[in-house]
């Protein structure tokens, strides 16, 4: 059980700090365009259709303590900034790009690890579906070519 709870916690990790990762992104953009309303629309809908139920359900994982919930959360906060780091030249478009393709193909190897865990220690076969949605996206993630420039 224990390797089912650290990867539940790892995916949790991943996938919150790669949503957060996108909304600093659009947030960058939004700024960047002037606050453009095509900018703000795209950065609101994606908060709140997608950062804000990742937020939730992060914050409902009893499975964790506190302290673990936090970090996740800390640790998106920490991914929401970090596109704003572009600005002092910390960051290029190209490693925007080959961070965000990184961090998805591992969210979705460990989505796949947990669910094929899940298969294992609770014979629940409703993860099947996920685990093989989710490794054919890290597949795909890895094999995307990202040039830079």
């Amino acid at each position: 059980m224990l390797i089912h709870r650290a990867l539940l916690f790892l995916t949790a990790l991943s996938l919150h700090a790669g949503f957060s990762l996108i909304l600093g992104i659009f947030g960058f953009r939004t700024q960047q365009e002037g606050r453009s309303a095509r900018w703000i629309i795209i950065t609101s809908a994606f908060a709140i259709l997608i950062y804000l139920p990742s937020l939730l359900v992060i914050l409902g994982l009893y499975e964790f303590t506190f302290f673990l919930r936090g970090l996740i959360i800390l640790v998106g906060v920490i991914a929401t900034l970090a596109p704003f780091l572009y600005r002092s030249g910390a960051w290029t478009a190209f490693d925007f790009v080959w961070t965000w393709k990184r961090v998805a193909a591992i969210s979705m190897l460990l989505l796949t690890a947990w669910c094929l865990a899940n298969l294992y220690f609770e014979s629940d076969l409703t993860a099947a579906p996920l685990a093989i949605a989710a490794a054919f996206a890290a597949f795909l993630s890895f094999q995307s070519q990202v040039q830079p420039g």
